[in-house]
C-alpha cells in the first residue's frame, strides 16, 4: 500500500490543530505543517540537501513559502550536493540561509583536515563543522518551532522522539515526514516530479543508521 500524504489540501475546509500533542501516525505531513504554521510563524527548517530532502521542502514551501531554510554546509559535500541546492533553490524559490564553519576546509587541512569516525578527535571535529554553525542560526532566528525531515525509520534514537520532540533552548521540534518509510518518499517525488540527489556525502554520521548530532546532541 502506498502511503502517500497529499500536501495540497485547500485552504479553510481543513480544521487546524491548536493542540500539536494530538499529532498522530495518521495525521497528514501537509496538515502537521500547516497547523504548526497556524500555532506560530516563528519557524524554521532544517535541510541537508540529502536524497529525499525536496520532499519536506516542497511540502513546507508549499504552505508557508517564507519559511527560512537553515542549511549547514560543511565544506565537504560533493559538487552534486551543491549543484542540487541552486536547483532546489530556483525550483522552490526557498528562503535560504547557509551557514558555515568558522574554519575553511583549506584551513582545516593544515592542521590535519578531515577527520573519520575511527579518529581520535571526530567528535570535535563533528562538533565544528555541523553543530556549531547551527547552533549560531538557533541563535540569530530563535525558532518556536523547527521543522525537520527525520523518520522513525532511520536510527534507533529517532525511533524514540515521535512528531513532536523537545529541542535546544526549549525549542519544539517538529518532524512532519516521521511516519513516512522511504518508498513513500520515493512515491512523492515521482508523482511531484521533483530531483532525487544521487551523490550526497555526510562525513558527520559514522555510518547509515548514525547520528550526525544535531538531534541527539544540542
Amino acid at each position: 500500500m502506498r502511503l502517500i500524504f497529499d500536501a495540497h489540501g485547500i485552504k479553510g475546509t481543513r480544521m487546524f490543530r491548536t493542540d500539536l500533542q494530538d499529532l498522530h501516525i495518521h495525521t497528514q505531513a501537509a496538515e502537521i505543517i500547516e497547523s504548526v504554521n497556524a500555532v506560530s510563524n516563528n519557524l524554521f527548517l532544517s535541510t541537508s540537501f540529502g536524497h529525499y530532502s525536496a520532499v519536506l521542502l516542497k511540502l513546507v514551501t508549499d504552505v508557508a513559502p517564507n519559511t527560512p531554510v537553515i542549511w549547514v554546509d560543511t565544506g565537504y559535500n560533493t559538487e552534486q550536493t551543491y549543484r542540487y541546492c541552486e536547483l532546489l533553490k530556483d525550483r522552490l524559490n526557498l528562503n535560504l540561509h547557509i551557514y558555515h564553519p568558522q574554519r575553511s576546509v583549506t584551513h582545516r587541512s593544515a592542521f590535519g583536515g578531515q577527520l573519520t569516525p575511527s579518529d581520535d578527535g571526530f567528535k570535535e571535529f563533528v562538533d565544528e563543522i555541523k553543530l556549531e554553525p547551527f547552533r549560531r542560526a538557533l541563535s540569530h532566528f530563535e525558532p518556536q518551532y523547527w521543522l525537520s525531515g527525520i523518520r522513525a525509520e532511520e536510527t534507533e534514537h529517532r525511533r524514540s522522539l515521535g512528531i513532536l520532540s523537545d529541542g535546544p533552548n526549549g525549542i519544539q521540534k517538529v518532524a512532519p515526514l516521521y511516519y513516512w518509510a522511504e518508498a513513500d518518499l520515493i512515491n512523492y517525488m515521482v508523482d511531484n516530479d521533483l530531483p532525487f540527489e544521487e551523490n550526497y556525502v555526510d562525513l558527520t554520521k559514522s555510518g547509515a543508521k548514525q547520528e550526525c548530532g544535531l538531534h541527539s546532541r544540542l
